[in-house]
């Protein structure tokens, strides 16, 4: 039953009909009444009258047909209420499509964040990825355990950026006469400021030359242009070393106890050394090139070279260790390697008077400079011992040829070497355009070239001319 309220309700009669329906809707009824066209309607001057309801009428929907007073069935011109589900349904699409944007929203922001961390984190690792072709970059700390591996590594991959290093284009000469910048120009050896004792090998950092002086048990910096010296670090037998730029660190080969091993510490000095590579795995070292979290050592009386990962303290042979030999996959002494942006590394096998390139991952090497006979001479096809050899950005080799007592230039593919950059009369001298065995070399930033002059207990400077290049 419906609940109304009896005060606020009345009834009239329609007048065509004679029934009794609320005054409100009265007019609705009468628009669309029955009996309405049959009965002639004079006047419509009735007042209504005011009854109770019947509330058991009114709650049977047979005695009172609700559904016939809604005016939208029956095309009353007069103003329709709100249809609720229209009004439901409209706001249930407002509060989709808000949710559609707010969810557009979101994936935009978080492509966006994705796209600033990409780049940033690719700035990042290109800057670690930066490195010195001929001092390279260390990243990393050292766990003091060590795993021993003696595969060779077919998927080591050295992440570096392209480095340009020597002279500026392929016409690029150096003058022969060069400039004594470090130890006695006489070829004096001695313990004292401004001398050296049978110095070994070299890096250069901006205008600072930091050399291994290894009878001295020293390595020593020499400031260009200043004849200035300091003593980075005493009491060692040092003939390696390498520079990580980024870290501002020295590596350097320490022989001990008739052991070798490998340290490092500050550019400065300061803080003392720590081992890298400990004693044990390493015959003896004349060479080593940091590259980011790794080490390349040349291990010369194993007939090697390795690959020390200082993040865990393993290692695997990248060049030999195949036993001494002139095969292709084995080396003979080697005193000097050289790693190139692709991590391709060049070997001075030094008693197989030959330079030879192993490729990355590669099981045995290519001679490049030398006799692939493993032959020693003096003409322009071959070398004698060779120590040292750097490569520049256009492939052509610069190599130490010691047993000759000269440096030459050597481009690539090429099956003898294009000139003699001193030491023209493969002899060992003391003049300015000669040198007694030279042991190892680098360019600075100009392109000049620096070289170990070790019988001579000297650094000699040999200043580049590129005036031919265009």
């Amino acid at each position: 039953m419906y609940n109304f309220n009896t005060e606020s309700l009345r009834e009239t009669e329609c007048q065509y009909c004679h029934q009794k329906y609320p005054t409100n809707y009265l007019d609705l009824h009468e628009a669309v009444c029955p009996l309405r066209d049959s009965i002639n309607r004079n006047s419509r001057d009735r007042m209504p009258i005011a009854t109770a309801p019947n509330f058991r009428d009114i709650s049977d929907n047979n005695n009172f047909p609700l559904e016939e007073l809604r005016p939208e069935e029956h095309g009353i011109d007069r103003a329709k209420p709100i249809n609720n589900k229209k009004k439901n349904n409209l706001l249930q699409s407002i509060k989709n499509h808000k949710q559609r944007a707010v969810i557009i929203v979101v994936i935009v922001v978080i492509i966006i964040v994705i796209i600033t961390v990409s780049t940033t984190l690719g700035v990042v690792l290109g800057r670690k990825s930066t490195t010195n072709v001929i001092n390279g970059t260390d990243t990393s700390s050292t766990d003091s355990s060590t795993t021993t591996t003696t595969k060779t590594s077919s998927t080591i991959s050295a992440t570096t950026t392209k480095t340009s290093i020597g002279p500026t284009c392929l016409l690029s000469t150096w003058n022969e006469n060069g400039t004594t910048i470090a130890g006695s120009q006489d070829g004096i050896h001695g313990d004292t400021p401004g001398f050296l004792y049978k110095p070994r090998d070299l890096f250069i950092d901006n205008n600072d030359v930091y050399i291994t002086d290894t009878l001295n048990r020293r390595i020593i910096k020499y400031t260009l242009n200043i004849a200035q010296e300091h003593t980075i670090i005493s009491d060692i037998t040092t003939r390696g070393i390498a520079f990580a730029s980024e870290k501002q660190i020295i590596y350097f080969s320490n022989f001990i106890s008739n052991m070798e091993r490998i340290e490092r510490v500050n550019k400065d000095g300061s803080g003392g050394s720590s081992t890298i590579v400990p004693s044990g795995v390493l015959s003896i070292c004349y060479s080593l090139v940091v590259r980011l979290e790794s080490t390349y050592i040349c291990d010369t009386n194993n007939h090697r070279v390795i690959l020390w990962f200082n993040v865990n303290s393993s290692y695997v042979n990248v060049a030999g260790g195949n036993g001494f030999g002139t095969d292709p996959n084995k080396l003979q002494t080697p005193e000097g390697i050289f790693v190139d942006d692709d991590g391709n590394i060049y070997v001075a096998d030094t008693r197989n008077h030959r330079i030879q390139l192993w490729k990355q991952g590669a099981s045995e090497g290519k001679t490049v400079g030398g006799s692939s006979l493993s032959l020693a001479g003096s003409g322009m096809k071959d070398l004698r011992n060779p120590t040292a050899v750097i490569v520049d950005k256009y492939g052509t080799m610069f190599i130490a040829d010691t047993g000759n007592h000269r440096i030459v230039q050597w481009l690539k593919d090429d099956t003898q070497a294009k000139s003699i950059l001193v030491g023209r009369n493969g002899l060992a001298g003391l003049s300015l355009n000669e040198l007694n065995r030279p042991t190892n070399l680098k360019f600075d930033s100009e392109g000049n070239l620096v070289v170990v002059d070790s019988e001579n207990n000297r650094i000699q400077k040999y200043l580049v001319d590129n005036s031919h290049c265009l």
